[in-house]
């Protein structure tokens, strides 16, 4: 068993660089092969485009992806690797990590996210972790994890469960005519709970539901 466990966490990890900046990918390449003998970087990209040709070729255990990049978005890309290649795992790097990039991250099932000011040791630890089937989130990271559950927690509070699901269809773009069709009620109990929960939140339309919606982090995007 324990003969087992050491080989299995022995395993060479195959790793590709995506970053737009020259410095950075030699930088954290080089980082890597200097401080790592399990991880191995078996490519390095510089654009979105030249990832996707890359994998083409190349069938890495992991992707160490610049959220933000020239081109397509970041999170955009994320999504085609879960769609393309879900076995590759992901580890976000970025030196941006507002609540909302985080978590549409988080929402796309990315495997880790770590601020590119971390020391390098930490890089190494997040790869490792997240090669052995871990998920890595750096200490700032998880601090604004655990700041946005506990918003979210503390709002949801001021709404029943029937106000929720009404702010989650208003959110898809619902009429109220929908929202009572779905949910089996009136239009009337529709707008009144829709009073209810502009009031609470100080607006008065649908349109500044939803920017409050995700200010206030009551819904997912």
């Amino acid at each position: 068993m324990f003969e087992e466990t050491y080989l299995e966490s022995a395993k060479k990890i195959s790793a590709i660089v995506v970053d737009d900046h020259p410095l950075m990918l030699e930088g954290i390449s080089s980082v890597i092969s200097r401080k790592s003998d399990r991880i191995e970087v078996v490519g390095t990209a510089s654009s979105y485009d030249a990832l996707f040709k890359l994998l083409e070729k190349e069938s890495p255990d992991i992707v160490l992806l610049d959220i933000i990049m020239p081109g397509m978005s970041g999170i955009e890309v994320a999504k085609r690797l879960r769609r393309e290649y879900p076995d590759v795992k992901i580890l976000m790097l970025s030196s941006n990590c507002s609540e909302i990039t985080l978590m549409e991250a988080m929402n796309v099932g990315i495997n880790g996210f770590i601020s590119k000011s971390v020391p390098a040791s930490e890089l190494i630890t997040a790869v490792e972790y997240i090669a052995d089937g871990e998920s890595y989130f750096g200490r700032d990271i998880a601090r604004i994890i655990e700041s946005i559950t506990s918003e979210r927690t503390q709002r949801k509070d001021m709404f029943t469960k029937r106000e929720l699901e009404i702010i989650d269809l208003c959110c898809a773009g619902m009429t109220s005519r929908e929202i009572a069709r779905q949910l089996n009620i009136s239009m009337r109990t529709v707008e009144t709970h829709k009073n209810n929960i502009f009031r609470h939140l100080n607006i008065s339309n649908s349109v500044e539901l939803v920017k409050a919606a995700i200010a206030k982090h009551l819904i997912q995007i």
